[in-house]
């Protein structure tokens, strides 16, 4: 019997997004799959979409959340799948048959397995994990990163159990990746296949003055939990680095010089 799998969608008035996403989902040539969708009470027709498209969706929702947080943990608490993936509103599976392809590596019910995922920068796109990155050295890469939670599959012994921080407003993903590497331990394995793309929007990704200060708080307590004081340091300086780059130059440089770098 093939491997059921949760796909989560969490939208909020991003009809033309999700309508991306659902495309997506619904072209997979992987058939043993529930397609979950929380909505968090949208005004521009994605609740009226997901209606009149609803024997689509295995589970949907649409109503007020606390945030993309709580509304990813009401996924959760829906889902029955042996593995489950976010793929939020304007995320897409790189093709039609990549679920069909990733499940061949599932062996351990146990693991979260995890691919690359195609970043779109604006300008560039690039690869996370980098290309230069295989089987035999991604255990270097995973020391000091964590891949996109796009391009993850959580097993039902982990998504079942526990549930995101919704104390944390903007970094509560990571935060769900590392409880699982570093607190629990969980082997992270990796396939060598792009599983998504996605556009570099997402609120983790702003530069505003406010976000900004909310990620350089949430990034410390994590790093200085999870990893060492040093590299917490070393964070803050890429942090703020970032920042002053995109302010002077625009997103575009930073984009290109972020690309150089992966």
């Amino acid at each position: 019997m093939r491997m059921k799998i949760s796909i989560i969608t969490v939208v909020f008035n991003d009809l033309i997004g999700f309508k991306r996403t659902f495309n997506s989902v619904i072209t997979q040539t992987y058939k043993n799959l529930e397609f979950i969708v929380i909505d968090g009470g949208s005004s521009d027709g994605t609740a009226e979409f997901i209606s009149l498209n609803s024997d689509f969706f295995s589970k949907w929702t649409s109503g007020p959340d606390k945030g993309i947080y709580d509304a990813m943990n009401k996924g959760i608490n829906l889902g029955t799948g042996e593995f489950a993936i976010f793929l939020n509103a304007g995320d897409c599976f790189y093709s039609n048959e990549i679920l069909s392809e990733v499940v061949k590596n599932f062996n351990n019910p146990n693991a979260i397995y995890f691919g690359r995922a195609l970043v779109d920068g604006e300008t560039h796109d690039w690869l996370f994990p980098p290309i230069r990155y295989k089987k035999d050295n991604i255990t270097l890469w995973l020391k000091n990163n964590v891949p996109n939670h796009q391009a993850m599959f959580f097993p039902k012994s982990y998504y079942s159990r526990y549930k995101y921080n919704l104390a944390l407003k903007i970094s509560s993903d990571k935060d769900y990746k590392l409880n699982a590497q570093k607190s629990f331990k969980i082997p992270f394995v990796f396939c060598d296949l792009i599983i998504c793309k996605f556009n570099l929007g997402g609120i983790s990704s702003s530069n505003k003055l406010k976000q900004s200060l909310i990620i350089s708080k949430e990034l410390w307590k994590l790093d200085t939990q999870y990893y060492s004081l040093n590299y917490a340091i070393k964070n803050q300086i890429k942090h703020y680095s970032k920042i002053l780059l995109s302010n002077l130059f625009g997103k575009s440089l930073l984009n290109k010089i972020l690309k150089k770098a992966k």
